[in-house]
């Protein structure tokens, strides 16, 4: 048995090298994959350096191959609140990075000055737990609370209409899913 689980005559046999050769430093192809999501709510970070440019360029050899026997973590997606404002554009907030209600009214104050209120714009109440989870806020003066509540509902359209313009426009140009090609890797079966 090999690392794979099969017997050695079919465990899967493979070079990269021709195909590396045809790509820039001769790397293994697959090592320069990069995802990108997108999560309402949610921020992504890609672990820098990609893991899969790390592991061939410390270890060598077919990342494909590797990719098949186990996994890999090419980034997260943060939990996120985005604050909205009556009179400026919206500011997003990472939950890793600042995940106290106190830290976040900290950085507002330095903003916007001290004479502000912060709701959720969900239930429109004012923030009175130490720790956020992932919502939308609103911060102004009591009196500029409906200018920002306006100004989170067209922040709101705007993201839903591009979103959807997006689906519709990835939709329109493809009609098959987008995969990862493994045709130029040959695998071999040997005996």
């Amino acid at each position: 048995m090999n690392i794979h689980g099969m017997p050695r005559s079919e465990a899967p046999q493979h070079s990269c090298r021709q195909s590396a050769a045809r790509h820039e430093g001769g790397m293994c192809p697959v090592a320069s994959f990069r995802v990108s999501c997108a999560r309402r709510g949610y921020s992504w970070q890609a672990k820098d350096p990609s893991p899969l440019a790390e592991r061939t360029t410390e270890i060598g050899g077919c990342e494909a191959l590797r990719l098949l026997a186990c996994p890999v973590v090419l980034g997260f997606l943060f939990p996120r609140v985005t604050v909205h404002f009556a009179n400026q554009p919206s500011m997003p907030f990472s939950l890793s990075e600042h995940a106290e209600a106190d830290d976040v009214r900290a950085i507002l104050a330095e903003k916007v000055g001290e004479n502000f209120v912060l709701r959720t714009v969900q239930r429109n109440q004012p923030i009175s737990c130490r720790f956020l989870s992932h919502c939308d806020l609103l911060c102004a003066t009591p009196d500029d609370m409906a200018a920002a509540l306006a100004s989170a509902r067209r922040f709101e359209e705007t993201k839903s209409t591009a979103d959807s313009e997006e689906l519709g426009s990835s939709a329109t140009t493809s009609t098959t899913p987008r995969v990862l090609d493994l045709k130029p890797f040959v695998v071999r079966r040997t005996e």
